[in-house]
Parts: C-alpha cells; structure tokens; sequence
C-alpha cells in the first residue's frame, strides 16, 4: 500500500512540476482564467525564423516581428512577396536585397530604417509595390521612382523635408500611380515632373502652408488628393477659389473636399477673381491650364516614343529573322550545290573509270586476236 502511495504521490509531483515551468507563450494556448490559468506552449519562442507560403500564386517569406537585424541569406532565391515590418533593419544597403531580384512586394513597416543606399533597390526590376512606412527616413535614393514596375509607394511617418524629394524633378518618367507622403516634414507638394501618372497623392499630416492650383494641375492624372491637417492658411482668395474650381472641373476627390476661402461667399470678391483671370474656364488661370497640357502632352509624348519603341523592336525582330532565314537558305543551297558538285564529280569519275575499263578490255581482246 505504501509503494502505491509513494508511486500516486511522485506522478503528481511530477504533473505539477511540469504546469508550472511551462512558460506563457503569446503563441500559446490556455485552459482557465484568472490565478488557475494553466499555459501549453505550441512552439519554442527562442526560435526565429522565417516562414515560406504562397500567396495569390506568388512565394511569400514572412519575417514580421521577428526581431531581425538582416534579412536572412537562406530565403528562397525565388520569393516574390517580402514581409519583413516590426524587426530592427536600420539601413538599407546595396546588397541588401541583391540575392532576391524577384521581389514584386515589399513591406519594411517600422523597421528603424534610417539611410538607404542608391543602389538599394536597382536590381529589382520587378518591384510593384515599396512599402516604408514607420521609419526614420530622411533621404530617397535618386533611382526609386524610375524602377520600371514600381506602381505604389508608401513613405508614410518619416522624416522627409522638401530637399529630400528635390532629385525626383531630375527624373524623366516614373510609372507611380500610388504616392503616401503623410506625416512626414513637407512644407510643399512633391515635383510633379515625373509623377504623370500619379493617381492618389496623400501628403496630410505635413507642414504645407501654400498651396496654387498650378501644382496641383501638375499632376494631370490625378484622382485623389489628400491635404487634410496641413496648416493652410496663406493662400490668396482667387487663388483659393481657383483650386476649388480646379477640384471640381477635374473630378478630383480631395479631402478636405474643398479648401476653405476667406472671402469666397462675396459675390464681389468672386466677380474680381473672374474678371481678373481670363479663362474659358473662368475662374482657372491660363498658367494652370498650360501646365496641365503640358503633362497631358508628356504622357502622349512618352505613350508615342513607347509605340514606336515597340515598333522598332517588331521591325528589327523581323529584319533578323529575314537574316538568320536568309543565311540558313544560302547555307542549305551552298550545301546542295557542293554536294550536287561532289555527285557530279564522283560521276565523271566513274565514267573515266568505265571507259578506261572498256579500253582495257578492247586491248585486252584485240592482243587475244
């Protein structure tokens, strides 16, 4: 009876021991609640490291929240999708993502990202989308709008000035659709000059006081403007009143919907603002509505100079082939030729052959007689 006793009370000992080293897990699960909540880990926490999947058909490295300071070097060679946000990267250098030329998305969210390398994200020519919100930015790579593919960038609470955009005005073409300046240190729009095709702007959350409908027009594709928590307040009346026109007569979705103008509700000031502004358009000024032609005109310019581009690639594709066709068959008739002349030459043999046959048999005959 004691040895059971004894045996009862060393598996008990031993159950209770086990509860009560196991560790909470976030990842873990639970039975009960308040003091008597007894923990199950479901995997080591110690353990850190990335997991690969698919997602919409695309090869996913998910490294979120792992407390990396690197991306690691043994990911799949071949991922398309890179979630790294919540680790500790810090910078960006340019072979930092040398081994992945794949990648089409890319997510570094609250990374402590401080400087990055021009070169960061050269080899990435299939980038659609560059997310690098939550950081400590302060300066862009001079090349990062003209990665061919990249459609959305997200450049959301940083610390980006005016002079931190100044190398985009140098930049001729830029396929951005997506541009998420929000919190950052701006006291004006971005360059417009390569952002024609820009579809949503949001720069809310800056310091932008001034704003004219001429840059706005600069963005002649675009469809969402956000300005909202920017201490606007210098902006002249018909000035005011013109970028609410400029909004309306474009169909542009802005928030706040409208700016607000001091002296917009007097039909006086409203009737000087037209009469001093000759515009079919009345209140939108002959300078706004030049520079929007002149973005329209880049984007015919540039869909024109892709055409033909393409054009002559077709054209030479198909001269080439007419070449490499051509040397083929003057290959293959220098080839029928020789071997026509080699036939013809072992022929003429033969027949010499033949007739000095002939002629032997004839002496060899008539020397018989």
């Amino acid at each position: 009876m004691a040895a059971i006793m004894s045996s009862l009370m060393y598996i008990y000992f031993v159950l209770t021991s086990t509860l009560i080293s196991a560790a909470p897990d976030n990842s873990g699960s639970f039975i009960g609640s308040g003091t008597n909540t007894l923990y199950f880990t479901e995997r080591d926490p110690s353990v850190r490291k990335c997991r690969h999947s698919k997602v919409y058909g695309m090869v996913q490295a998910m490294c979120a929240d792992l407390n990396l300071q690197q991306i690691p070097p043994n990911l799949q060679s071949n991922i398309q999708v890179l979630e790294f946000s919540g680790n500790r990267l810090r910078e960006l250098t340019n072979n930092t993502l040398l081994s992945y030329t794949s990648l089409s998305y890319v997510y570094f969210v609250d990374c402590f990202i401080r400087n990055i390398e021009d070169g960061a994200f050269m080899k990435l020519r299939n980038l659609q989308v560059l997310d690098l919100t939550t950081n400590a930015i302060t300066d862009l790579p001079i090349n990062i709008l003209s990665l061919p593919q990249l459609r959305s960038l997200y450049l959301s609470d940083n610390k980006l000035k005016d002079d931190a955009l100044v190398p985009i005005s140098s930049i001729e073409d830029s396929n951005i659709e997506i541009l998420d300046l929000s919190r950052n240190l701006l006291t004006k729009l971005p360059p417009a000059r390569a952002l024609t095709q820009l579809k949503e702007l949001n720069v809310s959350g800056n310091s932008i006081s001034f704003i004219k409908a001429s840059e706005i027009a600069a963005f002649c594709s675009l469809k969402t403007l956000d300005i909202s928590h920017n201490p606007v307040v210098s902006i002249d009346n018909c000035e005011c009143q013109e970028i609410n026109a400029w909004i309306k007569f474009n169909k542009i979705k802005m928030i706040p919907p409208k700016v607000s103008c001091s002296s917009a509700d007097i039909p006086t000031e409203a009737a000087k603002c037209i009469l001093t502004t000759p515009s079919p358009e009345r209140l939108i000024s002959n300078e706004t509505m030049q520079v929007y032609n002149n973005c329209k005109n880049n984007i015919v310019m540039r869909e024109q100079l892709i055409k033909a581009r393409n054009t002559w690639i077709i054209v030479s594709s198909c001269l080439g082939a007419i070449i490499v066709i051509t040397l083929i068959a003057l290959y293959l008739i220098r080839r029928r030729n020789k071997k026509r002349k080699f036939r013809n030459v072992k022929n003429d043999l033969a027949a010499a052959h033949n007739v000095n046959d002939e002629l032997l048999n004839g002496n060899s005959i008539n020397g018989k007689k």
